[in-house]
C-alpha cells in the first residue's frame, strides 16, 4: 500500500464470528503493543544517553538531516521533490525556443539536457537587453567545465578565479541567479564527460553555499536534479549531496550550527568535500579522521566540515561507542569468554557490511532478533565487529607517535599515572576515543567473576588492536608483545582507579 492511501476495511457477513476473532486476538495484540512500548522506551533512553555525549546513534539515512532538536525533514517536502517533473518546470519557467530547419518549437525537456553549443538566448524569461550578459555567463561556465572550443581557454579550465567570477555574476540579482542555476543544471544533466560534470557540480555547490535559488519551483527543480546523483560514489555524487543537503536545510528553515556558517568554498575545501562526502569503507584501512568527518557529514550535511577540524575536537566515532554500548546492552557482562569466544552462527558478514557503511540501525532496538527469527542477537556479534574494526584501522587509535613511550612503560611495568600521562600527548579525538574504549573495558572487567575476562585477559585481546608496531620487523614485533599488553592493562587499571580521565588535569 502506498503512503497516504486509504486503508479499506473488508466487509464480513458474520459479525459475531468477527467479534469473537477480535476478542481472541486482543490479548496477543496487547502483549505486542506492550513489548513495542517497552522497546521504544529502551531506545529512547539509549538515544538520550548518546545525545548527552553530543551525538546521535543512527546517522545512516542521509535523507533525514539532523538538527539540534533531532527534527527530521517533513516527508511532504520529499514527496514534492520526488514527484517534481523537470520537463514540467522547463515548460513553465524556461523561455519558448525555436530551432531546426523549420524553426519549430524546441521541446522543453531538451532545454534541460547538456549541450556542447553555446546558448543563443537566455534559458529563462529575461529582458532582451540582458542577452549579452547571459551569453557571457554561459561561455564562462563552458570554459570552466572544459567544454569551450577555443584553445586559448584551456588554461582556465577549473580555474578558481573564474569560478569566483561566475558565482559573483550569478549572485548579483534574482534574474541572473535563476538563469545561472538553470544553466548549471542543464550542463550537469547527462553530461558525457565525467571531468566536465564534476566541474559543473563544483560551480553548483559553490553557488548554493553563497545564495539559494530565489523561487520555490526553481529550488525543487535543483533538488530533483541532484537527488538523482547524491548517492553516486564519485566526486559528482559528493558535490550533489552537499547541494541537496544545503537546499533541504534551506527549505525546512533550518539554520547552520553557530560558528559553522560558510560563505565561500576555497579550492582546498572543494577537494576536501569531494572526499569527505563519500562514505569510507571502515574495514579497509580507514582512519579515525575519516570516521569522524563522515559522521559529521551524516549528522550535518548542510554544513561542510573543515579539514583537520575534528582532530582538534574531543570526539569519539559513534560507530565505536555504539558497538561498545551494544556489547553491554545485549548482556556481554553475563557471557563467559566475551571477546575471546567468536560469534557462532551469526551473519557477521552482513553486519560487517552494515557497520562498514556506518549503519548501526540493526543495533538500535535492544530486543532485535536476528534475521526476523526467534533467537536474540548475542553480544558476541558487536564484540567481534568492534575487534575487527579496531584491527583494520590504518593507524591505531593510540597513534604510532607515542608507541615507543607506551612500550617503554610496559617493559618496566611503570605506574598507572605514567600510562595515563602518555594519553595527554594525543590529539583530542584520539584521546577521547581511547578513553571511550578503555572506559568500556574497565566497566566490563568488573564482571570478570562471570565472564572470566579480567583486566589482564582484556588487555591480551585488545593490545594488538589499540597498539601496533610501526615496523614490520618480526623480531621487534615478538619482543614488544608483552610490553604492549602490559601497557594496555595499566591503562585499564588507571581508569578503574580514576587516574585516566578527561579533565583539565589530563589534557
Amino acid at each position: 500500500m502506498n503512503e497516504g492511501e486509504e486503508v479499506k476495511t473488508p466487509r464480513h457477513r458474520g459479525t459475531a464470528s468477527v467479534s469473537n476473532c477480535a476478542e481472541s486476538e486482543q490479548p496477543a495484540k496487547d502483549a505486542e503493543d506492550k513489548a513495542l512500548q517497552e522497546s521504544a522506551k529502551r531506545l529512547s533512553a539509549r538515544i538520550s544517553r548518546q545525545k548527552k555525549r553530543g551525538v546521535l546513534l543512527s546517522m545512516h539515512s542521509m535523507d533525514q538531516l539532523a538538527t539540534d532538536d533531532n527534527v527530521s525533514l517533513n516527508s511532504a517536502l520529499k514527496d514534492q521533490i520526488h514527484a517534481f517533473a523537470a520537463e514540467g518546470f522547463a515548460e513553465g519557467f524556461f523561455a519558448e525556443r525555436k530551432g531546426g530547419l523549420f524553426t519549430r518549437a524546441v521541446q522543453a525537456g531538451d532545454l534541460t539536457i547538456f549541450s556542447h553549443r553555446l546558448l543563443s538566448a537566455p534559458l529563462t524569461h529575461m529582458p532582451a537587453e540582458r542577452a549579452p550578459e547571459v551569453k557571457k555567463l554561459n561561455k564562462n561556465i563552458m570554459i570552466y567545465m572544459g567544454d569551450a572550443h577555443e584553445r586559448s581557454s584551456r588554461g582556465l579550465i577549473g580555474d578558481p578565479e573564474l569560478r569566483r567570477t561566475i558565482i559573483d555574476t550569478v549572485a548579483a540579482d534574482g534574474d541572473m541567479c535563476g538563469e545561472g542555476f538553470c544553466q548549471l543544471a542543464k550542463q550537469t544533466n547527462r553530461n558525457p564527460r565525467p571531468e566536465s560534470e564534476v566541474r559543473g557540480f563544483e560551480l553548483l555547490a559553490a553557488l548554493v553555499i553563497q545564495v539559494a535559488p530565489p523561487e520555490k519551483d526553481l529550488r525543487l527543480f535543483i533538488l530533483n536534479h541532484v537527488d538523482k546523483t547524491k548517492f553516486d560514489q564519485s566526486p559528482s555524487g559528493a558535490l550533489s549531496l552537499l547541494v541537496y543537503s544545503v537546499l533541504m536545510a534551506h527549505e525546512a528553515g533550518w539554520k547552520a550550527t553557530p560558528g559553522n556558517t560558510l560563505t565561500e568554498i576555497s579550492p582546498e575545501l572543494m577537494e576536501f568535500i569531494k572526499q569527505s562526502y563519500l562514505p569510507p569503507d571502515l574495514y579497509a584501512n580507514c582512519t579515525l579522521e575519516q570516521m569522524l568527518i563522515f559522521e559529521r557529514v551524516a549528522l550535518h550535511p548542510e554544513v561542510p566540515p573543515v579539514p583537520g577540524m575534528l582532530s582538534r575536537e574531543l570526539s569519539c566515532p559513534i560507530v565505536l561507542s555504539g558497538l561498545c554500548e551494544a556489547v553491554l546492552e545485549l548482556g556481554g557482562a553475563r557471557e563467559e569468554g566475551i571477546f575471546r569466544v567468536a560469534a557462532e552462527g551469526e551473519s557477521l558478514k552482513t553486519y560487517r557490511n552494515l557497520v562498514g557503511r556506518m549503519d548501526l540501525s540493526f543495533l538500535e532496538v535492544d530486543a532485535k532478533v536476528e534475521n526476523g527469527g526467534n533467537r536474540r542477537m548475542t553480544p558476541f556479534v558487536p564484540a567481534d565487529l568492534l575487534k575487527q574494526l579496531l584491527r583494520s584501522m590504518k593507524e591505531p587509535i593510540i597513534p604510532f607517535s607515542v608507541y615507543d613511550d607506551c612500550v617503554k612503560i610496559g617493559q618496566r611495568e611503570g605506574s598507572r599515572e605514567e600510562a595515563a600521562a602518555v594519553m595527554s600527548k594525543l590529539l583530542p579525538a584520539n584521546r577521547m576515543t581511547v578513553h571511550t574504549i578503555v572506559s568500556f573495558l574497565a566497566e566490563l572487567s568488573k564482571a570478570s567473576p562471570v565472564t572470566k575476562m579480567d583486566v589482564e585477559n582484556l588487555a591480551l585481546v585488545f593490545a594488538p588492536n589499540l597498539l601496533k608496531n610501526p615496523t614490520d620487523d618480526p623480531i621487534i614485533f615478538a619482543a614488544n608483545t608483552g610490553a604492549e599488553r602490559a601497557y594496555v592493562g595499566l591503562l585499564i587499571h588507571a581508569k578503574l582507579a580514576g587516574v585516566f580521565k578527561l579533565d583539565n588535569g589530563n589534557r
